[in-house]
């Protein structure tokens, strides 16, 4: 065997003596000196390479020979090194040569194609830990939040803030979904005047008090003064003898329809009705029938006659209670006390009587008997001046007028009378 390239032979000879020696260590053939089965000595093999070309420098320097006699490249070899540092089996190693790198050879679940866990490690070798593990969100309006789905190793619940009471503020405060609703908005006013500001566009309007009216019987505060179905009112309340006799037992519409037991029995009545306190009649009566003036808001209180009767003469004892010159008396008292008239007796003492004075809701007009009459034929001022015909005729005439009842004359002379006409 000659050698082309002299300047080749010492390393050439250098490395097929350690290919010998490593080849006598494996027991291997040696390809040099093998009788006529290496390929290369009879200069051709499958896809194999003259021998000679290694020697006479047509070899590629990039190929190194295998054991069998084939040449590997350099690829070859990086990943046969490759696939040696893979220690845990998970198809990454450790070598320079891999083209990407196992970080962790004790864990075969890390690896560069593995997912990112929670749990403090580098999982995809990307020298990142728990990298793109993203956010959680929960709750709605006010509660709503986002939370990282991990932290520091830990998977993280998303758990939504506590909701508050609803305010004005176009936020859903108590996290129900919707905006403003049911507010606890600003309130002003008393009784059946409250009034609420209203929330427009999450700003609280003015708060503005209804008006007050006139109270009535109806469980509500209509006046606006703190105080439901106070304040004076009438109204005409039907009832009977058979009825009104429970209530005092003169008057039971035979031996008495009109006198002073009769007022008691019907002021009593009034005050057993719902709002009443007390009242006056009879305004009608027919058969066993009586209708009843009921008034709300006041009370009658405890004038003596000695009083009375320096209000009137002729009212000085209970003979005269029911009679012209006591309803003078009655009207002129409570005139000096700074109110409109009054009525009575609605109780009767032997020293004194109960009466009621009226401030509101109350009219006293001057009319004649001559127009009463229009009203009740009998109360002409000569037939008679003050009685049950003329109550009638005074209710009928104020009632024509708009008012609900009336009593009378508080004062008369001649044709001209007075009377007290009641608003609802």
């Amino acid at each position: 065997m000659s050698f082309r390239h002299p300047q080749l032979r010492a390393p050439i000879i250098a490395f097929s003596l350690s290919l010998a020696v490593a080849c006598s260590a494996m027991g291997c053939s040696d390809p040099l000196t093998d009788d006529g089965q290496d390929a290369q000595r009879s200069g051709a093999s499958d896809g194999g390479q003259d021998s000679s070309a290694l020697f006479d420098g047509s070899a590629s320097l990039d190929a190194r020979p295998h054991l069998d006699g084939s040449f590997m490249d350099r690829s070859d070899m990086a990943l046969t090194a490759c696939s040696a540092s893979d220690t845990d089996g998970d198809g990454f190693g450790t070598h320079e040569s891999c083209a990407r790198v196992d970080c962790d050879e004790g864990n075969p679940s890390i690896h560069p194609d593995s997912f990112e866990a929670c749990n403090g490690q580098d999982d995809d070798c990307d020298l990142q830990i728990d990298e793109d593990l993203g956010d959680s969100v929960c709750g709605v309006g006010m509660c709503m939040v986002s939370t990282e789905n991990c932290s520091d190793g830990q998977t993280i619940a998303c758990a939504p803030d506590e909701p508050t009471a609803e305010v004005c503020n176009s936020m859903d405060d108590d996290c129900d979904g919707q905006t403003d609703e049911e507010v606890d908005a600003v309130r002003c006013g008393v009784g059946a005047c409250e009034r609420s500001a209203q929330c427009v566009g999450g700003q609280l309007g003015e708060c503005v008090p209804g008006d007050p009216v006139r109270e009535l019987c109806n469980g509500a505060d209509d006046d606006c003064d703190g105080v439901v179905d106070n304040g004076f009112r009438a109204r005409i309340v039907p009832s009977t003898y058979t009825d009104l006799v429970n209530h005092h037992a003169a008057c039971d519409g035979s031996g008495q329809r009109i006198g002073s037991e009769c007022n008691a029995a019907m002021s009593r009545f009034c005050r057993a009705q719902e709002c009443g306190t007390t009242g006056f009649g009879p305004a009608e009566n027919h058969g066993d029938n009586a209708y009843v003036t009921c008034v709300s808001g006041v009370e009658p209180h405890v004038v003596p006659f000695d009083v009375l009767w320096r209000h009137h003469e002729g009212c000085e004892s209970p003979d005269e209670a029911i009679s012209g010159p006591c309803n003078a008396a009655i009207h002129r008292y409570c005139s000096g006390r700074g109110q409109l008239t009054g009525f009575g007796p609605v109780e009767l003492g032997p020293e004194d009587m109960q009466v009621v004075c009226l401030a509101e809701a109350v009219e006293v007009i001057e009319t004649r008997y001559s127009i009463l009459t229009q009203q009740h034929g009998p109360c002409n001022g000569t037939d008679q001046h003050i009685g049950p015909d003329c109550n009638a005729a005074i209710k009928r005439w104020c009632i024509s007028r708009g008012f609900v009842s009336g009593f009378g004359p508080l004062e008369h002379n001649g044709d001209v009378l007075f009377v007290a006409c009641l608003r609802p």
